[in-house]
């Protein structure tokens, strides 16, 4: 649902700065609609009933606030959280190139496509790092286009500087290693633990566990799950848990 903001900036950005001849557009939106309506069949063949999910969506999460019982964060939360995850200060990049863009190149197709699909998601309570997946695609020409507009605005030589040479090599050796690490650990955390689980205790076991039971996700995990694996229940009183008994 959050890419129909980028669309609607797409589109914006055509009629308003390009100028793009209605017809153009017209035959557009129609191939946009068609791709709508093919999902709406799909839905239906699977749901059983004519439904929007799309609609659904917005009823339920923004209307009803229903995705605000998840969490709710302050409306910074996304840059701070992008500052953090995608390894500081490099990470930085990724935050100044967008902004650069939407204060000195307003009439990029990019300041129209990126600017609402961080503001709106922005000013909803509910944030995760993962709304703003769509966008990861257009972050490194964002990166190129940010850094051609320091060049002509400020900076024409920045490319030739030792500490930039540097900085640019160091940034792509640490990506890299990353991304070597990342591309073989588990996207969820708790599969380690399953897997250890599953690896160390071939008999079988009483699993005893804090909070919620580590096995229930959206649904309940049975991959890396032995049948014969007992849950125990939730430790409530640790003097009475022994569990060698």
């Amino acid at each position: 649902p959050q890419m129909a903001l980028m669309i609607a900036g797409l589109l914006a950005w055509l009629l308003i700065v390009r100028k793009q001849g209605i017809g153009k557009l017209a035959a557009l939106v129609i191939a946009m609609l068609i791709t709508v309506g093919i999902g709406i069949v799909i839905d239906r063949w699977f749901y059983g009933e004519w439904t929007l999910t799309v609609l659904n969506y917005f009823e339920e999460n923004i209307l009803q606030g229903k995705a605000n019982a998840f969490s709710t964060e302050p409306w910074y939360n996304y840059f701070t959280e992008v500052f953090v995850r995608l390894v500081p200060p490099f990470s930085l990049v990724f935050i100044v190139a967008p902004l650069l863009l939407f204060a000195f190149a307003r009439s990029n197709v990019l300041t129209w496509v990126l600017l609402p699909f961080i503001l709106v998601p922005s000013l909803i309570g509910h944030k995760e790092l993962r709304f703003l997946f769509p966008m990861a695609g257009l972050l490194p020409i964002a990166i190129i286009q940010a850094i051609d507009l320091v060049r002509q605005r400020w900076a024409p030589a920045v490319l030739d500087r030792r500490e930039w040479r540097i900085s640019v090599k160091t940034f792509i050796v640490v990506n890299v290693v990353f991304l070597a690490v990342i591309m073989f650990k588990p996207a969820d955390a708790e599969i380690s633990l399953y897997k250890t689980i599953y690896d160390n205790y071939p008999r079988p076991i009483a699993l005893y566990h804090f909070g919620n039971d580590p096995y229930d996700r959206v649904e309940h995990i049975h991959f890396y799950r032995r049948p014969y694996l007992e849950m125990a229940g939730v430790v409530t009183d640790t003097v009475r848990f022994v569990p060698n008994d």
